[in-house]
């Protein structure tokens, strides 16, 4: 049995992929397969509507975030703060993916006190708070912290234990981030390369989420993975979609792929640096060889696997691929732009700390370990932007949404 925390991007791909897995024997390789999604819609008032907000506690990107079924495509869906349904699942399954990202609910006041944000509660170090010293940048640092009230929003739910819940020999997943290493200086990065993440960046919530799910296995005897993945794109977001987003924002249809192609450095004459991205069918197909393979992977507590494609490459070069690929099939402009806001309320905003991390994160994610171990004859399907942009075209007109 396997259950996925947050039906977002990610989840869902892995979700759907597992419920039509099969063992080697041709048997179906779980028995039955649940996700978690943030709330339910009333089914009457929203019938027949599965797609929603994001965003959201209990999703990481948002693909079936809030819905009106119990059960889509073999999945069966159960409310995030359904702490008893949880608690009765979780002893009987043999994997726990989690793809929720970690949030930072603790905002200082002043010296001696922190805010969760939360539950708007006031905390102080003397009282309530304890500290704890963790090493980020090679430098150690205190944080003041409540009980529970910590990163990972799934390892610290209010209502579940999961020390008691999940058993020993578990196979747990979490769905990290490249963002991790921070800074290079343009070299490649392993799965032991130095963690440079600057403190305070999303890229230190990953890390204490890790390390809070790390400390657990060793402790608990959970078979962790840790997935950091580089720039995700799928169908529901790309460097297409962004450009179309640009393209609607504008009163007119330009198919310049010059305009649209160099990003905002190449135009002030900034030095571009190469970025790693991966497609989310990708990731899904890791991380399911990473579930099959429990018995097979030589890991006492932990696996960390970087998860990118071959080739790293400056966003303004992707992007004026994206924008040849639209001038040749430029009748998607002519949808209606309602439709286009809902294919791409995923997009990231321009001016967002991943856009910020490209001047300054710079490095090339090493994936030989990740496509050796866990990929099916060690091939990802898209092993550059080229062939992954090309079946994210493909895939929306063939659904219908450009």
């Amino acid at each position: 049995r396997l259950v996925v925390f947050g039906l977002g991007n990610v989840g869902t791909l892995v979700a759907k992929s597992a419920s039509t897995a099969s063992a080697r024997d041709g048997e179906k390789f779980f028995k039955q397969v649940y996700g978690t999604v943030r709330r339910k819609r009333d089914r009457e008032k929203d019938h027949g509507k599965q797609n929603a907000s994001e965003n959201a506690v209990g999703s990481s990107g948002g693909s079936i975030n809030t819905i009106c079924a119990d059960t889509i495509d073999d999945i069966q869906v159960i409310e995030f703060a359904s702490h008893e349904e949880l608690a009765t699942l979780l002893p009987s399954c043999t994997h726990v993916l989690v793809t929720i990202p970690p949030i930072n609910s603790l905002k200082w006041n002043g010296e001696d006190s922190f805010r969760d944000m939360t539950t708007d509660t006031e905390y102080t170090t003397k009282s309530n708070a304890t500290k704890e010293t963790i090493f980020v940048g090679g430098k150690p640092r205190e944080w003041p912290r409540e009980w529970k009230i910590c990163c990972d929003p799934v390892f610290n739910h209010p209502r579940l234990s999961l020390a008691e819940l999940i058993q020993p020999n578990t196979w747990v997943g979490y769905v990290s981030s490249t963002s991790v290493y921070g800074n290079h200086d343009g070299e490649s990065v392993n799965e032991t390369s130095p963690i440079n993440c600057e403190p305070g960046s999303k890229g230190e919530l990953y890390f204490r989420a890790e390390t809070e799910w790390r400390n657990a296995a060793e402790k608990f005897g959970w078979k962790l993975n840790v997935f950091r993945c580089a720039g995700l794109y799928g169908d529901g977001r790309s460097a297409l979609h962004t450009l179309r987003k640009k393209m609607m924002k504008r009163d007119y249809v330009s198919l310049d792929c010059e305009e649209f192609g160099m990003g905002n450095e190449k135009e002030r004459g900034e030095k571009e640096y190469p970025t790693s991205r991966i497609h989310e069918e990708d990731v899904t197909r890791a991380i399911l060889g990473s579930m099959m393979k429990l018995n097979e992977l030589d890991s006492l507590s932990c696996n960390t696997w970087n998860l990118s494609d071959d080739y790293p490459a400056p966003r303004s070069e992707v992007m004026t691929f994206a924008a040849k690929i639209i001038k040749e099939e430029s009748t998607m402009l002519l949808r209606d732009p309602a439709n286009f806001q809902k294919t791409t309320s995923s997009t990231m905003p321009v001016k967002s700390e991943r856009a910020l991390r490209r001047k300054t994160d710079r490095k090339r994610v090493n994936n030989r370990l990740a496509k050796q171990m866990l990929m099916p004859n060690g091939i990802l399907l898209y092993p550059t932007y080229r062939e992954g942009l090309q079946a994210v075209m493909k895939s929306n007109k063939l659904n219908g949404n450009w």
